[in-house]
């Protein structure tokens, strides 16, 4: 699942999918977040590498946008749970979810 969020609420640790317009995209957790100003005849950009939560690979975007626009991405909702495991008998596993 994932939820809309602006690119400015975007840190280091935060999960999103890369790349950003991609119909492929990975789920990441981002390991570098840069942004830089405008410059004379270029817009602003956003520099996101991600490493992604499957695979392990990196994934490095470059986002250009305009000062003062908002810009949407969709953020990942990732739940992590440890489980114990009780018992292993005849293929059949036991385990008990702990706090």
């Amino acid at each position: 699942m994932s939820k809309p969020s602006e690119l400015g609420a975007l840190k280091i640790g935060s999960y999103i999918l890369l790349p950003v317009d991609s119909p492929n995209a990975e789920p990441c957790k981002i390991v570098e977040y840069d942004t830089s100003k405008p410059g004379k005849h270029g817009a602003a950009k956003a520099r996101i590498v991600g490493v992604g939560i499957f695979d392990r690979k990196k994934y490095p975007h470059v986002l250009e946008y305009l000062t003062g626009k908002n810009i949407h991405m969709y953020r990942q909702l990732v739940h992590r749970y440890r489980y114990r495991l009780l018992t292993n008998e005849l293929g059949q596993l036991s385990q008990r979810l702990t706090q």
